[in-house]
């Protein structure tokens, strides 16, 4: 058998995409998404096979090993396919439609996503991991491949007619406009709490999923006085239950996708910028409230850093799952590793604060955690120490592969993350950071229109509503923190591009823009995943910038934009927290202050550091002395030139 560098190298040869990159000496004949592909599947009358997966997906290897680096199986590609292979994280609105189109016809989705389409590029099959021979219960690759290639020899017109029809289905038209209660975010915030696990912190059974941004809907919930302690008290249960597990990687920091059990022990190792950008936010918001977790916010820093910062102050996108073939095997331990490192005494008090035993929690090997420890012991110095130790050491191993593309969607959440908590912490260092990340990108990704990815060398493809609503969200924050104009003037004129080239009739923002021709659909996505989704996050930037603005045009625009998802809140409300968190931000009215620069600003400015999630801050012109105007509970305040009652006034 032929090794990788012995095999011919195929089109995606010349791909930026690391995921392509890894596909490209496989003998299947993969083309990148383009007309080319779609003309030549039309001129040979043959269907389309469609791959869409990312770099850092343990299934998405998986099913490379199985079947696209086997010969037989791409022979059969070959010969009776053409076959596209898509990063998900270039094009996520080529994933959304066929992903949409998968969810519809199996009730569920995931990467790999396998598609197979018509020339007119509508969607005919779909699922996602396949082997290559039948087992698990799923129907093996080959024989699949042989069914559909049959099927479209064979039954041609009922195959374009179902094609037809599912394009149809998840083309989504603008819906009526429902109304709903008042109450509707907090009856959301109780059936969310009603599946809290009090053991072990989380919500419902595994897999358990961070959702950083369901945390940051129940805060504001609770910060407006509905079960204020017993939602307090989840909350901090379940950011330190993940603190403690293994999900978090203890000795690196940064927070690995999800944790595949009750106890978030034994993750899913791959380590996403998107997660540790909304962690960071949710960890910085608990402490503006409780002033504990503090450390976790610090440590996701300095990982993000330290590990995933390119040479422009930007930040790379995933770090794998798989080491030498084996998941998760670059983060676990065995005692006589430790033992090793440590030396002996200190290898067994660091294996008993940290669950690493001979019979192993994961695997026959040893995933550090602090599941039934505690985060703050008269041990942290001893195991600060250590942990540095064996960092170094596991520096020496081969190291999962870092995604190094630079996307506009996953660095603006991190601009968002640095913004808040720099502010939070006043530390300048965090807001510095942000803003360098923020000026790299509306330098190099924003021209006629955002484009979606840097790969070191240049922009390419188009961004979606995500990647407009994220960047405006940093540019909204670090103003915030920084109060420097030039990030609010682009707030303003990214919100009116996206406007007009996302808009729908209905007042809606489809999820493609208007200038994208090469998908069937535009979609319409409203529900938050594993990040909230471009409309609740822009419901929330509408908000704000009618705020800081007083310009109405921003608030008619959100209430058209509720009004147009009016529909899927009242049918499926908990898939929909962040954009519930805006509407909890119109209905409070929010808090605006405004200070007059003068003798005592930086105390002012300090008294606001807190937890106040629906606040707005302007400065303006300077006086002798500080001064404060706050509008708070639809009714604007007098002077105020004491920080110690500003502070009292806001948060009180």
């Amino acid at each position: 058998m032929q090794t990788i560098t012995e095999r011919i190298p195929n089109r995606l040869i010349i791909e930026k995409s690391p995921y392509l990159l890894q596909h490209a000496y496989n003998p299947v004949d993969w083309w990148p998404w383009c007309d080319e592909a779609f003309a030549k599947a039309k001129a040979e009358d043959k269907p389309i096979f469609l791959s869409i997966g990312y770099s850092t997906c343990h299934w998405c290897h998986v099913m490379a090993h199985e079947s696209f680096e086997d010969d037989e199986v791409a022979a059969y590609l070959n010969e009776h396919f053409i076959s596209i292979k898509v990063d998900r994280e270039e094009r996520p609105d080529v994933d959304h439609v066929y992903m949409t189109a998968c969810t519809a016809l199996t009730g569920s989705g995931g990467w790999p996503l396998t598609v197979f389409l018509t020339h007119e590029r509508n969607p005919f099959f779909a699922g996602t991991y396949y082997p290559k021979e039948n087992k698990y219960g799923r129907i093996g690759f080959l024989d699949l491949l042989e069914r559909i290639n049959n099927t479209w020899v064979s039954n041609r017109e009922n195959v374009e007619q179902s094609s037809k029809n599912i394009a149809l289905h998840i083309n989504e038209k603008p819906r009526d406009v429902h109304s709903f209660e008042e109450e509707l975010p907090f009856k959301v915030a109780e059936t969310v709490m009603a599946t809290y696990d009090e053991k072990y912190g989380g919500f419902g059974q595994e897999p358990k999923f961070p959702s950083p941004h369901n945390l940051m809907f129940l805060m504001r919930a609770a910060h407006l006085g509905r079960e204020n302690k017993k939602i307090w008290r989840a909350v901090k249960g379940t950011l330190s239950a993940m603190a403690r597990g293994g999900i978090r990687d203890h000795i690196g920091g940064g927070f690995c996708r999800y944790s595949t059990d009750r106890k978030w022990l034994a993750p899913h190792f791959e380590k996403m910028l998107y997660d540790n950008a909304l962690l960071c936010m949710a960890y910085t918001e608990f402490w503006q409230k409780s002033g504990e977790l503090d450390g976790i916010v610090h440590e996701i820093i300095a990982y993000v850093n330290r590990e995933m910062k390119t040479v422009d102050g930007c930040f790379y996108t995933a770090q794998d799952a798989d080491s030498e073939g084996v998941e998760g095997k670059f983060y676990c331990f065995v005692p006589s590793e430790i033992a090793e490192i440590l030396g002996k005494s200190d290898g067994q008090k660091f294996c008993k604060l940290y669950d690493i035993t001979d019979k192993g929690n994961f695997e026959g090997t040893n995933i550090p955690n602090l599941i039934e420890g505690d985060l703050e012991t008269s041990n942290s110095e001893f195991a600060k120490a250590c942990i540095q130790k064996l960092y170094e050491a596991r520096k020496k191993r081969i190291a999962p592969i870092t995604d190094n593309k630079v996307l506009l969607t996953s660095n603006s959440l991190m601009v968002v993350a640095l913004a808040r908590a720099g502010f939070a912490f006043k530390n300048n260092e965090y807001i510095e950071s942000g803003k360098k990340c923020l000026d790299f990108l509306l330098t190099k990704l924003c021209s006629a229109r955002l484009l979606a990815v840097w790969d070191g060398e240049k922009a390419s493809q188009p961004a979606t509503l995500d990647a407009y609503s994220y960047l405006i969200w940093a540019a909204l924050e670090v103003y915030q923190s920084t109060h420097e104009e030039k990030y609010l003037d682009t707030a303003i004129k990214v919100h009116a591009d996206m406007v007009r080239m996302f808009s729908s009739e209905d007042g809606g923002l489809y999820f493609t823009a208007s200038d994208v021709t090469d998908i069937p659909v535009r979609g319409i996505n409203s529900y938050d995943g594993a990040t909230p989704s471009g409309q609740s996050v822009s419901a929330h930037n509408m908000l704000k910038l009618w705020h800081i603005t007083g310009d109405d045009a921003y608030e008619t625009q959100f209430k058209k934009l509720v009004d147009s998802l009016s529909e899927s809140l009242v049918t499926a409300p908990t898939g929909h927290a962040w954009l519930l968190a805006a509407i909890l931000y119109s209905q409070s009215g929010g808090i605006d202050v405004k200070i007059h620069k003068g003798k005592g600003f930086h105390e002012m400015l300090d008294s606001l550091r807190g937890f106040s999630p629906y606040m707005c801050i302007k400065i303006e012109s300077e006086k002798d002395i500080a001064t404060a105007y706050v509008c708070k509970d639809m009714s604007c305040q007098g002077p105020i030139t004491d920080a110690k009652n500003l502070k009292k006034f806001v948060f009180d």
